[in-house]
């Protein structure tokens, strides 16, 4: 189990201010754990798999960042969501485990366009690429092209579900979650690898971790 300290090193060696450390253990220890899930557990090989909407140049944009992920280059953070050196969280990665990366060819400016991927313990499953902030209004269909592409990463169910994206966006929008979801004409489910959140609107898996760090302090 990491020490304060330790989490607290941490923390400032992604590049966060010291002055924005939470004070309080559990809070700190929440933090902790969202920051190792966004950076530090993606830094390993893992096998790389292509949906319907992926391109070849997407491909290719893929690869560096998958080269700097393997290797552990700091030049990842450049990637990565602006807010990951920040205390702010990353809704689409709580909920459906989905990582995206701002692509930027070497000593360019960010882009618009973000490669987007859901990503487990052994595989990357790359989705698309798509505009900044879009994946907000579309939870619904990029779990959908998941389900399209790779059927075995989902617990499914025969049965029939009116939900709307619309109203998954507005469920979100106040921290609630969704059970299962319209995957496709008479199939609803939700995936094996899934996520959550509490009414904070962190993460339910990095919330456990903190309890446990806190119970055996």
């Amino acid at each position: 189990m990491p020490s304060i300290e330790q989490m607290r090193d941490y923390l400032l060696s992604i590049g966060m201010n010291a002055r924005y450390l939470p004070t309080d253990v559990h809070t700190l220890a929440v933090m902790f754990f969202q920051k190792k899930r966004q950076i530090d557990w993606l830094n390993h090989p893992r096998n790389t798999h292509l949906s319907d909407c992926f391109t070849e140049s997407m491909r290719d944009k893929w690869e560096h960042v998958r080269l700097l992920l393997e290797t552990g280059a700091s030049e990842i953070y450049r990637y990565l969501s602006s807010g990951v050196r920040r205390g702010r969280q990353d809704m689409m990665l709580n909920y459906d485990n989905i990582y995206h990366f701002h692509s930027i060819p070497m000593g360019e400016d960010r882009q618009n366009e973000r490669l987007f991927v859901h990503i487990t313990e052994d595989s990357a499953y790359l989705l698309g690429e798509y505009p900044h902030h879009e994946e907000a209004k579309m939870p619904l269909r990029l779990l959908q092209l998941l389900y399209r592409n790779w059927p075995d990463l989902f617990e499914c169910r025969e049965g029939i579900s009116n939900l709307t994206e619309q109203q998954i966006i507005n469920i979100r929008s106040k921290n609630g979650n969704v059970y299962e979801f319209p995957l496709a004409p008479n199939i609803i489910g939700r995936l094996k690898d899934r996520g959550g959140v509490a009414p904070s609107g962190q993460s339910m898996l990095d919330l456990i971790r903190a309890d446990i760090i806190c119970d055996n302090m």
